[in-house]
């Protein structure tokens, strides 16, 4: 759940805000019944409203969708919007709706719930011809020389703070990505779309994809870095690349455990991988590395988040020791 906070870094993220608005302003029409999915306090909502719609159906589990009320109440739209405080699967429409609308990503756009809310609302919320935002993602990866940006995976693991070894902790430290940000310089290679996510068609489930890239000039890989590009309608978008104005959203990191040096025209295949698990997702990872002229990968590493998380078995092992009178 978000605060009030993070909604309010989300509506001053203005790349991102001023692209849904245009996106609004092309597709309510005086009459329109809209539905905001993870409206938050409703602000797209509220904009829908103002642009003529006769109806707003504002969804969230949040409770700060109840702000909302009072948001739409002080903008006068208060009697043409309704704000439910629940799962989209669960809204029941007095006719389809003409526009749906949602923000459910995160730093890529696997976030709990979001391709099954999705699908839901385009099968049984969405008229005939009518509109969803965003229509689609384009996710790209391109492996990263940048020790700064991957320092998490190496401060403190690597530096013994206080002279205390922490290097065994580094391998499952490691096998977990995070947010970031890295600049177009610190690329070894040019970018590729890995995966592309068609809200037309998209259905919960796994959801895997590999791109080969040319290394462009010599450096250290230190991992992969990971974007989207949203197109919310045709011609309208945003993207959290890097060198793109800062949005809230970062960039992926997947990191490496052993950073092999690379030369100009090696070879870089990138796999990631997402697969729904309870309420979250497990990543995978693959990245090999092949020298140019060469047909044999001189590295080889994968990462699975499920090797990142050995607390409940470590301490089930340690208690185990104790019990016999290990130190």
């Amino acid at each position: 759940m978000y605060s009030l906070l993070d909604y309010g870094t989300m509506i001053r993220a203005t790349p991102r805000r001023d692209a849904y608005v245009e996106a609004l302003r092309r597709t309510v029409r005086p009459g329109s019944l809209v539905v905001e999915i993870g409206a938050g306090p409703g602000f797209f909502s509220v904009l829908a409203a103002k642009l003529g719609a006769e109806h707003v159906f504002a969804v969230d589990p949040d409770e700060a969708v109840h702000v909302g009320k009072a948001i739409a109440r002080d903008n006068g739209v208060a009697d043409r919007i309704t704000f439910v405080q629940g799962k989209v699967e669960d809204l029941e429409l007095p006719r389809p709706a003409d526009v749906i609308v949602a923000d459910l990503r995160g730093v890529l756009p696997f976030m709990q719930g979001h391709f099954t809310a999705l699908a839901h609302a385009r099968r049984s919320l969405l008229a005939p011809g009518g509109v969803l935002i965003p229509a689609r993602d384009t996710l790209w990866a391109a492996p990263v020389e940048d020790a700064e940006a991957f320092a998490t995976w190496a401060d403190p693991w690597l530096l013994s703070p206080e002279g205390v070894s922490l290097a065994a902790a580094r391998a499952f430290a490691v096998s977990a990505w995070t947010k970031g940000r890295v600049q177009p310089p610190a690329l070894l290679a040019p970018a590729r779309p890995w995966l592309t996510l068609d809200y037309a068609s998209v259905e919960a489930g796994p959801q895997i994809g590999r791109v080969e890239v040319e290394a462009t000039r010599c450096g250290v890989l230190h991992g992969v870095c990971a974007w989207f590009d949203a197109e919310l309608v045709p011609g309208v978008g945003f993207s959290n690349a890097p060198g793109s104005p800062p949005l809230i959203y970062g960039n992926a990191l997947f990191p490496l455990e052993h950073a092999p040096q690379v030369e100009p025209g090696a070879r870089v295949a990138i796999e990631i991988g997402a697969t729904p698990v309870n309420d979250g997702y497990d990543w995978k990872w693959r990245v090999t590395a092949t020298a140019a002229g060469a047909t044999e990968p001189f590295f080889d590493e994968r990462h699975h988040t499920m090797m990142g998380r050995p607390l409940a078995p470590l301490a089930k092992h340690l208690a185990k020791s104790t019990s016999k009178g290990a130190t």
